[in-house]
């Protein structure tokens, strides 16, 4: 399963979201395959985490006693010389980029000290909620950067980090630090959606450089998160001397932060005219971030990554196409497909029959609340909020390894199939045939109409008197004629699309932007 994208797998007794592309070799690990080798299984090492108190979409933290206990399971046999050996390992980790991100195997018995107990076997006579206090007032197991897909199921709010438990855990580094805490959820509290951070962030607050804050000028503008960045560089200036001496990796970025103004001027006396220049001081800040791009490709396989948090699709307001009787219809059309099957005899094969029945009751349901939503908009009223939660449970896509498996809400409700729903399906068809030309040649034209895969619309509509700007999918209809009678399959279309968009119909072109 390694660099497959994202999958949503079973660990542990709970579905996760897992980051496959996480285990392609990259960096020296790529150049030959023992070393591709070591780097998934280290990468599994550090990444594969026991999360015994867990984060789940809503804010709650879900106690997992299982994983708790897988992760003692591994203490078991880290005894004698295998704890020698897995100390020796994560002693060299540390002294080359610093202390792991998650609990360790030592934190493992400080907790069973705490719980008073002398062995992981007393776990079972402890309630769950005592275990959890003991972790929440000692910190065990507290995360710094965040690292993995955590989907924000709030409409505001920074989601905690879970507590987790890795065997070789991937390292704690200032600057991921920095980026976990400058993008979204943790960006004014979750309220400001900036999705992916700038390099010069870590200039600015790891690296403590006044130029790359000046450089940053329209993005903190655009997203006002001024403070949070100030608030991590406060946090790595106060981090004391021997912190920037705990680890190469720390000594490389200390070193790197005496190129900064704030530091290389203030003993200028001796320097040249031009060093005190903006100019070179922006060639001191991109010679920084160089050095720091090679540093990070140097620990690419223990220096821990940070992730932006992960949104759910939410829409504060609605418009659908205006034409309540057009759902009525459909709806008329949905009743009276399951008055056929009602009629049918289809007691040799009650699946089928069940399912066409529930296939006909969600096209007529959804049709029923489309054509609501339309009446309200002819009308001029506002929609309901549970119209908009309505629209809210649109499409939720089911990950699985690699792509995804299908869809789930309304959307794919109008699928007898709902699997399908997540699939590319350009579909053609050929309606017309003309034989001969105008001079009785046979030339054997068929004529094509075709769908290609949906485009996105951006139309401005005011329902309620006040414009506001939609942004929505629709239909894409193309069409084509072949010569000598080929009659194209969906699958020689399918190729035809991938490879390039065809033309738009005459009619088309002047409102589809390309």
């Amino acid at each position: 399963r390694a660099h497959q994208g994202v999958g949503e797998v079973r660990l542990f007794g709970v579905d996760r979201l897992m980051d496959f592309s996480q285990f392609e070799p990259r960096g020296h690990y790529a150049d030959t395959p023992e070393l591709g080798r070591y780097f998934r299984s280290m990468m599994w090492l550090g990444r594969v985490d026991f999360r015994f108190l867990e984060t789940q979409e809503n804010g709650e933290q879900v106690f997992h006693r299982r994983q708790l206990e897988g992760a003692y399971a591994l203490r078991a046999l880290a005894e004698g010389k295998t704890l020698d050996r897995y100390t020796r390992i994560d002693d060299a980790i540390q002294a080359f980029v610093g202390e792991s991100d998650t609990m360790t195997l030592p934190e493992l018995d400080a907790l069973l000290a705490d719980l008073g107990l002398d062995d992981a076997a007393g776990l079972a006579d402890v309630a769950d909620d005592a275990i959890v206090a003991v972790v929440g007032k000692k910190g065990y197991g507290t995360q710094r950067i965040s690292s993995h897909i955590m989907i924000n199921g709030l409409d505001k709010g920074t989601l905690p980090l879970s507590a987790s438990f890795a065997l070789l855990g991937q390292r704690y580094v200032v600057d991921s630090h920095v980026f976990s805490n400058v993008v979204y959820d943790r960006v004014q509290g979750g309220a400001v959606k900036r999705m992916m951070p700038s390099p010069l962030d870590v200039g600015f607050a790891a690296l403590g450089n006044d130029h790359a804050g000046l450089l940053l000028a329209p993005e903190l503008g655009q997203f006002s998160y001024a403070p949070d960045l100030h608030m991590m560089r406060v946090l790595v200036d106060a981090h004391p001397a021997d912190f920037w001496g705990k680890n190469l990796y720390n000594r490389w970025l200390g070193a790197l932060r005496e190129l900064s103004p704030s530091r290389a001027l203030a003993e200028a006396e001796g320097l040249p005219g031009v060093a005190k220049t903006e100019a070179w001081g922006r060639r001191l800040l991109n010679t920084q971030l160089a050095s720091w791009a090679e540093l990070r490709h140097d620990t690419i396989l223990y220096a821990k990554q940070s992730y932006t948090g992960g949104t759910t699709c939410e829409f504060p307001d609605a418009y659908v196409d205006p034409y309540p009787a057009f759902y009525a219809r459909i709806a008329e059309l949905a009743e009276h497909g399951g008055r056929i099957v009602e009629s049918l005899d289809l007691s040799a094969f009650p699946a089928i029959e069940t399912a066409l029945s529930a296939y006909f009751a969600r096209l007529q349901g959804v049709a029923t609340t489309l054509g609501e939503m339309a009446e309200n908009q002819r009308a001029g009223l506002p929609l309901t909020e549970e119209h908009l939660a309505f629209i809210n449970q649109a499409v939720r896509i089911q990950y699985g390894c690699g792509s995804p498996e299908g869809v789930e809400g309304w959307y794919a409700d109008l699928f007898y199939q709902p699997v399908l729903g997540a699939s590319q399906d350009p579909t053609i068809a050929d309606v017309h045939t003309q034989p001969t030309d105008e001079l009785g040649a046979m030339v054997g034209r068929v004529l094509h109409v075709g769908t290609g895969l949906p485009r996105l619309m951006v139309v401005t509509a005011d329902p309620c008197g006040t414009p506001r700007a939609y942004v929505g999918l629709v239909s894409s209809y193309f069409e084509k004629i072949t010569g000598n009678f080929e009659r194209m399959t969906d699958e020689q279309w399918a190729g035809e699309i991938v490879g390039a968009t065809p033309d738009d119909v005459a009619w088309m072109k002047d409102i589809v932007a390309r």
